[in-house]
């Protein structure tokens, strides 16, 4: 199974290279023939922008050869609470403390942003910080073998 992640797109109604590079995560996926996209974490800069963006993602998440599934992050509090009909190609982890989602014979485990305390979980994993790719080089960023 070959699996594309990307965390943190925080899309904005206001930023429109935001939505153009969740477009090129997914223009990779096709491109590599993956069988499932996963966004770990502030998929939307806020619930305002979940909801005014929503009909142009149900375009977005639509006729992809894969499937995406997405784990809520702090910012995406609030955007999954209701509808989740975000297209027929989005899946949204939400079960807490944590789901697991069977794709094709693989499980998947999610851990939604609210339900385990991160900073505690970068301190044993000794993580520092990550460097943020640039929007409009983003390609260079993503890695597939």
């Amino acid at each position: 199974m070959k699996i594309l992640h990307a965390s943190d797109l925080h899309l904005q109604e206001e930023n429109e290279r935001t939505i153009d590079a969740l477009r090129e995560v997914l223009s990779v996926g096709r491109e590599n023939e993956v069988d499932l996209v996963t966004i770990g974490g502030d998929l939307f800069h806020s619930r305002e922008d979940a909801e005014v963006l929503r009909p142009q993602l149900r375009e977005i998440f639509t006729d992809n050869p894969f499937k995406v599934l997405a784990i809520p992050g702090n910012h995406d509090e609030g955007a999954y609470r209701g509808n989740l009909n975000w297209g027929p190609d989005l899946e949204v982890a939400t079960e807490k403390p944590f789901e697991i989602r069977e794709f094709e014979d693989q499980n998947i485990v999610a851990l939604p942003a609210d339900s385990v305390h991160l900073k505690s979980i970068k301190i044993v994993l000794g993580v520092k910080s990550v460097k943020k790719p640039p929007l409009d080089n983003l390609r260079s960023f993503i890695h597939l073998e």
